[in-house]
């Protein structure tokens, strides 16, 4: 089946676009075999069970969030932008504003660590 025209899908991003409530009903059934076969290439020696639960939160009609984004308390060292920007095993990568230390906050700091963690990508 394919996606409505203009239809965004996200696990956890704010957009202004359109949400798919058809998306929000089949999220688990969609994701858990790609999590499942996902885990279990790095946990090879246990078994990955199937999700009990899910959350699929709704950034663009939670009127408390409205355009939320990271800041680092006061006396604070922004070294959790660089621990939020590890990758795990060389195989999933973060990228946002939250893991760009010297852009934090903005757009252009999400695009930056855009390009940085898909060069990376690019070197396999």
């Amino acid at each position: 089946e394919e996606p409505p025209e203009n239809c965004c899908f996200r696990i956890n991003s704010f957009s202004r676009g359109r949400e798919d409530c058809r998306f929000t009903l089949g999220v688990a059934s969609r994701l858990s075999p790609f999590l499942i076969l996902f885990y279990d290439s790095f946990y090879l020696t246990q078994e990955v069970p199937d999700p009990t639960k899910y959350f699929v939160t709704r950034w663009s009609s939670d009127p408390w969030i409205q355009m939320a984004y990271s800041f680092v308390k006061t006396g604070g060292s922004g070294e959790a932008y660089d621990i939020i920007a590890e990758e795990i095993q060389g195989a999933v990568f973060f990228a946002g504003e939250a893991t760009n230390r010297h852009f934090p906050q903005t757009v252009t700091g999400a695009y930056l660590s855009g390009v940085r963690e898909a060069s990376k990508i690019a070197a396999f």
